[in-house]
């Protein structure tokens, strides 16, 4: 019976530690969009458009709803947009417009949630997405960093850590080394 209580306490601990890890490579991960068409949610965090036009490229941003007003921050102050209200009740969309330049754009969502961002163009368009911001990046890292490693602490508390043993034999002067005497 001990046998199984202290296989189900490593199971949970292995559970935790892999939930944790997908966490926060998911949490990492950038989406990538390329094409003439693109149309996709912006994330929390910054969003990296690149057209390899040499025209500026018409982008429609819009949320569904009458509680769905958003923000959007740029390095480029033209790119820098409040959204404005179109209709009324459920059937609301808040819109607003921009032109993305040629070269690389950076757009950073600052209030709202659940925008879209439609653009169309004769020329190659390139979106990278963060899905969070840095500081919701960094809090998720450490986040996951704590528990993983307290579920390894775990893990070695419940086989009686030992490891510590291994590391004592090898340390120099520890309990596995022979003594060295000299003879007189």
């Amino acid at each position: 019976m001990k046998n199984v209580k202290v296989a189900l306490k490593l199971v949970v601990a292995l559970a935790v530690i892999v939930a944790a890890a997908y966490w926060a490579i998911t949490s990492a991960r950038s989406q990538t969009y390329a094409g003439n068409e693109l149309e996709f949610t912006l994330g929390g965090g910054k969003v990296v458009i690149t057209n390899h036009g040499e025209e500026p490229v018409p982008a429609v941003l819009s949320a569904r709803g009458s509680t769905a007003a958003f923000t959007v921050s740029s390095s480029n102050p033209e790119l820098s947009v409040r959204s404005t209200r179109e209709g009324s009740g459920a059937s609301a969309m808040n819109t607003a417009e921009i032109m993305l330049p040629p070269g690389e754009s950076d757009l950073q969502l600052t209030r709202g949630s659940n925008v879209t961002l439609r653009a169309e163009s004769e020329a190659r368009l390139e979106a990278k997405v963060a899905r969070v911001s840095t500081n919701t990046l960094r809090f998720t890292l450490i986040v996951s960093a704590v528990a993983i490693l307290g579920a390894l602490y775990y893990i070695s508390a419940t086989l009686g850590h030992p490891w510590k043993g291994w590391l004592r034999g090898r340390a120099p002067g520890g309990a596995g080394q022979a003594e060295q005497r000299t003879s007189m």
